[in-house]
C-alpha cells in the first residue's frame, strides 16, 4: 500500500485559523474556517514584519457579539501533506490592525469583511521608540534595538502567543560607531543600521532586518547567497515542462508538488535604467561636519569584479565603458569625523546602491502548490523546459533554470486550498 497521501497538491488547507482575545474577563476561542473566503500571508527580504490579509463572511454577526475591538490575536498553523519526506509545520500568531470593507451579500444574506493584521512583535514595537545615543557594534546594537522591542510587549502585557518565533538571528558587522537614533520605533531603527552596517569581506554589504517563519532576522546579502548555493536543493526542486504538467494527476501527487503551476519573469535584463540613474557608476560625497570638507569617490561596476555565486548583469564589455564609463550620479553623506568611534562608510554606501541593482536584476515568478517547508531567504532550484516548438526535444533554458534564492513570498488560502505566489533572485552567473 502507498503511504502516499491521495490529496491533490494544494488541495488543503490551515490546520488552524481563529481568534484568541479575552473578552468579558474569559478568554474568547473564535473559528475562522467556516467563515473564511479567502488569506494571503506576505513575508519579504525587504518587509520587517509579516502581514496577513483576510475576507470573511460574517452570516452570524460575530464581531458584534462577541465585542471584537479590532487588536485581537489571529492565530494560524498549516502543514502540508509529505509526499516525499517530513514536512514543516508553520505556526505564527498577528493582531488585527483594521477591519473594514463592511459588504453585503445579498445571495447568501451574509456581512463580508475585510481583515488585516501584522505580526505580534510588529504590532507592539510601533508603540515605543528608540531615542539614545549608542557607541557600538551595529550588529551589537541591532540586539539592544530588538530587544527594547520585545521589552514593550512586557510593558504593555501584551505576551506572545509564540515566544519562540520573536528572536533575532544577526550577522556580525566590523567595527564601533557613535550614533544618535532620533526616536523612531525600533524596526524602523533597523533601516539605520542596516545602511551604516558594514563588515569584510563583502561585496555588497548589504543588511536586510525581516521576518520569517521562525523569528526575526540581520542578515547579509552575501551570506544569504552563498547558504542557497552550499545547500543541497534535491528536495527543493521545482519543474515546469508545458504540457508535460498536466500529466501530473492526482495519482502522482509526489510528481504533481513539485510542478510550477506558472511563472513569469519580472526582470531580467535593466542594465539601461541602472546606467541612467548611476546604479553602474555612481558617486558619493562625504561631508564631513568637524573638518567641514568634503571628500567624493567613485565606484563602477565591473563584471569581472562580482563574485561569482552572485547575480551578475548581462551586459557586453561595450556597454559598460560606453555607458558606465562616467559616474552620473552623487549620493551625499554626513559624517562627523570628530566622534571618538569613527569608521568611514562611504566605500559600504556606495557598494549597497550599486550591488543592490545588480543583484536584484534577474527575478522570476513562481505559482506552485502550497510547500509548508519554504520560506523566505533560502533556496529553490528551478528547472524550466524551453518553449521550442520546432523541437521534440525537451531541454532546460539556461536563463530561467538554476538556483534561486527567495525574496518574497506570499501564502494564498482559501477554505479549502493553498498556493504560493514567491518572487526568486537568480543565483550565479547564466
Amino acid at each position: 500500500m502507498s503511504e502516499i497521501p491521495a490529496v491533490q497538491p494544494g488541495a488543503y488547507s490551515f490546520t488552524e485559523l481563529f481568534i484568541s482575545a479575552i473578552s468579558g474577563g474569559e478568554e474568547l476561542y473564535l473559528d475562522l474556517m467556516p467563515l473564511l473566503r479567502n488569506v494571503t500571508i506576505s513575508s519579504s527580504i525587504n518587509q520587517k514584519a509579516m502581514t496577513i490579509s483576510m475576507v470573511i463572511f460574517d452570516s452570524a454577526g460575530i464581531f458584534k457579539r462577541y465585542g471584537l475591538k479590532g487588536d485581537e490575536l489571529i492565530v494560524a498553523t498549516w502543514k502540508t501533506p509529505e509526499y516525499i519526506s517530513t514536512t514543516k509545520q508553520r505556526e505564527i500568531a498577528f493582531r488585527i490592525t483594521n477591519i473594514g470593507g463592511l459588504g453585503y451579500n445579498e445571495t447568501s444574506d451574509e456581512s463580508v469583511l475585510a481583515i488585516a493584521g501584522v505580526s505580534e512583535l510588529g504590532y507592539v514595537q510601533s508603540f515605543t521608540s528608540v531615542d539614545n545615543y549608542f557607541s557600538d557594534n551595529i550588529s551589537t546594537a541591532a540586539q539592544k534595538v530588538f530587544d527594547k522591542a520585545k521589552e514593550k510587549a512586557i510593558e504593555l502585557d501584551k505576551k506572545f502567543y509564540f515566544d519562540s518565533k520573536n528572536n533575532l538571528t544577526i550577522d556580525e558587522t566590523e567595527g564601533t560607531n557613535d550614533f544618535i537614533i532620533p526616536s523612531d520605533t525600533p524596526f524602523d531603527t533597523m533601516d539605520y543600521l542596516a545602511s551604516w552596517a558594514k563588515t569584510s569581506p563583502s561585496y555588497s554589504n548589504l543588511f536586510f532586518f525581516y521576518q520569517d517563519l521562525e523569528g526575526y532576522n540581520f542578515k547579509l546579502l552575501d551570506n544569504l547567497f552563498h547558504d542557497v548555493h552550499d545547500i543541497s536543493l534535491q528536495e527543493r526542486s521545482f519543474n515546469f515542462s508545458g504540457a508535460d504538467n498536466a500529466r501530473s494527476t492526482i495519482t502522482r501527487p509526489d510528481i504533481a508538488c513539485k510542478q510550477i503551476i506558472s511563472f513569469n519573469q519580472i526582470n531580467r535584463s535593466s542594465s539601461f535604467a541602472f546606467a541612467e540613474s548611476g546604479a553602474i557608476h555612481n558617486t558619493i560625497a562625504t561631508v564631513d561636519y568637524f573638518t567641514k570638507s568634503v571628500e567624493r569617490k567613485s565606484l563602477k561596476y565591473v563584471q569581472e569584479d562580482v563574485d561569482p555565486l552572485l547575480s551578475t548583469l548581462p551586459v557586453t564589455d561595450d556597454f559598460l565603458d560606453t555607458f558606465g564609463k562616467e559616474s552620473n550620479s552623487t549620493d551625499w553623506l554626513h559624517i562627523n569625523k570628530g566622534l571618538p568611534n569613527y569608521i568611514d562608510t562611504s566605500d559600504s554606501h556606495i557598494a549597497k546602491k550599486i550591488y543592490g541593482n545588480v543583484f536584484f536584476n534577474n527575478l522570476i515568478q513562481i505559482r506552485i502548490p502550497g510547500n509548508s517547508d519554504l520560506d523566505i531567504g533560502e533556496g529553490v532550484y528551478l528547472n524550466i523546459n524551453e518553449m521550442n516548438t520546432a523541437s521534440n526535444k525537451k531541454e532546460a533554458d539556461s536563463m530561467l533554470s538554476g538556483k534561486f534564492l527567495i525574496k518574497d513570498l506570499t501564502h494564498s488560502f482559501t477554505a479549502t486550498t493553498y498556493y504560493q505566489i514567491i518572487n526568486l533572485c537568480r543565483i550565479g552567473d547564466y
